[in-house]
């Protein structure tokens, strides 16, 4: 949904007195405020890890190393979907708050059972404000000065979440950033002929 408006101050067109008149006319309010919801998302279970049983190093049981093992029929590494119930897990922002326990992985060569698009990201909200003051020189000139504030809720819009289980260090159900910048301001003066 996005609102858009200008407002404005009609409380000054009539008066009388020049000096007044130039201080109190021609202010004017805008605004845009847009929000949407979330979009959905798949939680993937990524690449196995079993241990590499033709390496030479594994003569010693302590010394075999690890091989990421994955479906090629399933395209590679990350497109299989995990098990259990992906609606359990609460996306967070921060490393502590993700709820994993809902959600394993599957067997090696198996589809997972969470489904698809079963996750809604955190959605989107953004208002955009504008104060503006006109100030006529002549019949077709004037200047107007113009304060403006992006983000003026300054709300966290996030973003960068991180959908495949096995993934290191991308962080599983969390946030990597945002998708808006903080609370910024400019302003701005313009000659108008």
């Amino acid at each position: 949904m996005n609102l858009s408006y200008t407002y404005r101050l009609p409380f000054a067109r009539n008066m009388n007195n020049g000096l007044i008149k130039r201080v109190f006319d021609g202010w004017s309010m805008s605004g845009i405020f847009s929000t949407q919801s979330g979009f959905p998302t798949t939680l993937f279970s990524g690449a196995t890890l079993v241990p590499n049983i033709a390496s030479p190093q594994c003569a010693t049981p302590a010394g075999c190393p690890n091989v990421a093992v994955t479906d090629p029929l399933l395209l590679g590494a990350g497109t299989t979907w995990l098990n259990g119930d992906a609606t359990q897990v609460h996306p967070s922002a921060f490393a502590d708050g993700v709820n994993t326990s809902s959600v394993s992985q599957p067997l090696v060569g198996v589809q997972g059972t969470s489904g698809r698009n079963h996750l809604r990201l955190d959605g989107l909200t953004d208002y955009d404000m504008a104060i503006t003051k006109l100030i006529r020189v002549t019949e077709g000139q004037n200047f107007q000065m113009r304060w403006e504030v992006f983000n003026a809720l300054n709300h966290p819009n996030l973003s960068g979440f991180g959908n495949v289980f096995t993934a290191p260090g991308q962080g599983f159900g969390q946030y990597s950033g945002t998708a808006t910048n903080m609370r910024q301001m400019q302003v701005a003066l313009r000659y108008q002929f």
